[in-house]
């Protein structure tokens, strides 16, 4: 071979060489500019991502310290043990992080970062801490999967998974938000094993979503909210709210493993939904009120200082405990065909059968309010006004009302107030009720 070529071929071998060296350090560089989540995705020509080239370039960042250093690093993303990142910020190691890592606490975080999770699976081990994001959210979207684990606590303004995504917290969880919850939307599925407190709703399951808390629950609001084919929501643990214990409508199942407080309504069940406690309830206004054909079943006894149960337009309700309350049992006269039926669609709008929504019609609220607070269409019930059969063996049946709604009671306390005060604590209830209604469609409107 003539010295010609020779000189050719190795200054061949030397070029390619060089373009090897470049063409990863061109890519390292770009992230040190950008460290937008943008910027971590490879593409090849085809348009697809390249995780293989991707994973081998994500130690070489310059957006960490290897190791972590304690006092100053806040968090790490987890390797090997021995070449774990350390990051100053939770904002720089969330965007640092690719499908897969665990981002790893190493004291308290409090930081405004906004975790916005679609397109990776993420660990946060909080290592005891407390995750504090500052008034910001969590979301978790499009089938993705995040763990929350090492206990400590999480706190959030608003908590949202959504469209097949799994998030399950080993943590207690402290929602801060006005408005906000933690929500399990389109499918998607939440496992808390932790205690819950909201400063408005805990929890709200929509449209097929799951929520399972085990632990309790306490609520500046509503404990339980939601409801939509296909919704499930299990509390193992007691349920303390200022509000209702579950406002839960349209269908979907609900189950709360253990006690329930609430400044208003217990247990309020809408249209077709299945509601079981198996614990008591206690409430300031009403223990159970069930309309629309859902079906409540108490397997716990009920306090209540005005109502202890009411059924309307088909509701159903079980109680295998006693109803301690000076007004007992109510049941609503159905209304005639043509006044139209007034509800609230259990998210944001209040409308009549037409579908309108409340402000396209003429006053309706004051006719809902007129309708349901007035004493005359409703029938009280005392514990010894129980029907002389009952189609369900081992219960007290109480009915009268709407001709398929039905109280079923497997005991009963003596009920010491006369008929007069029983009406006048009943139409108080629906005051308080309907006042209480009308201020959540406002706050549900602004979620």
């Amino acid at each position: 071979m003539s010295k010609l070529k020779l000189s050719t071929l190795f200054l061949s071998l030397l070029l390619c060489s060089l373009l090897a060296q470049l063409i990863p350090y061109t890519i390292t560089t770009a992230f040190a500019e950008d460290s937008s989540v943008s910027s971590f995705k490879l593409q090849d020509q085809t348009g697809e991502k390249d995780t293989a080239f991707f994973d081998s370039c994500r130690m070489v960042q310059p957006l960490g310290t290897t190791p972590p250093t304690p006092g100053t690093d806040v968090c790490a993303i987890l390797v090997d043990g021995i070449n774990d990142v350390g990051y100053t910020t939770l904002q720089e190691a969330f965007l640092a992080a690719v499908d897969g890592d665990v981002i790893y606490l190493l004291e308290d975080v409090t930081e405004a970062v906004s975790l916005s999770i679609g397109d990776k699976n993420l660990t946060f081990n909080t290592n005891g801490h407390i995750l504090d994001i500052d008034s910001q959210a969590l979301s978790v979207t499009n089938n993705n999967s995040v763990l929350i684990t090492g206990g400590g606590t999480l706190v959030a303004v608003n908590i949202v998974v959504s469209y097949g995504a799994l998030l399950q917290i080993d943590a207690d969880v402290v929602i801060t938000g006005d408005g906000t919850a933690l929500w399990a939307i389109e499918n998607a599925k939440v496992i808390v094993n932790g205690n819950i407190t909201s400063s408005f709703i805990a929890v709200i399951a929509r449209s097929g979503g799951s929520i399972i808390v085990n632990g309790n629950i306490a609520a500046d609001g509503d404990g339980i909210a939601g409801g939509g084919a296909g919704t499930k929501v299990v509390i193992n643990g007691n349920v303390n709210a200022t509000r209702n214990g579950i406002n839960g409508n349209p269908r979907g199942t609900m189950t709360v493993n253990g006690d329930i407080t609430a400044g208003r309504i217990g247990v309020s069940a809408g249209p077709l939904i299945n509601i079981e406690v198996n614990g008591d309830i206690s409430a300031g206004v009403c223990g159970v009120f069930a309309t629309d054909e859902a079906d409540a079943i108490i397997n716990g006894s009920i306090t209540s200082e005005m109502s202890g149960v009411a059924v309307a337009l088909g509701g159903k309700v079980t109680v295998n405990g006693k109803i301690t309350a000076p007004s007992y049992i109510a049941l609503l006269v159905g209304p005639s065909d043509d006044w139209g039926i007034i509800y609230l669609d259990g998210f944001s709008t209040l409308s009549d059968d037409t579908g309108y929504p409340l402000e396209a019609l003429a006053d309706p609220y004051l006719d809902y309010l007129a309708y349901w607070n007035n004493p005359s269409n409703w029938i009280f019930k005392t514990p010894a006004q129980h029907d002389a059969a009952s189609a369900k063996s081992g219960y007290l049946q109480y009915s009268g009302g709407d001709p398929l709604s039905f109280v079923w009671v497997q005991g009963y306390l003596p009920n010491t107030g006369d008929s007069s005060t029983l009406v006048l604590l009943f139409a108080l209830t629906f005051v308080v009720l309907g006042i209480g209604t009308l201020l959540l469609i406002r706050t549900k409107q602004r979620v």
